[in-house]
């Protein structure tokens, strides 16, 4: 079960179904973790960033039910 509270996404009195992950679609992993490091004097900054792809594959295995 996995509970939200971004209402703006899933609005109330609405359940999301999903079936095994093996039957929905893929993930990719398009480019993988890379990080940048940039130091100055005794001051260090750095972020890092991969880029991820998906596709659904079977859409009968998501489903919406709403309660009145």
């Amino acid at each position: 079960m996995i509970i939200t509270i971004k209402r703006d996404l899933v609005p109330d009195d609405s359940v999301f179904f999903f079936g095994d992950p093996r039957f929905i679609g893929k993930s990719y992993l398009l480019e993988d973790t890379t990080m940048h490091v940039k130091r100055e004097a005794y001051m260090i900054e750095f972020f890092s960033y991969e880029t991820l792809g998906g596709s659904i594959g079977h859409t009968g295995g998501l489903a919406r039910a709403d309660f009145a």
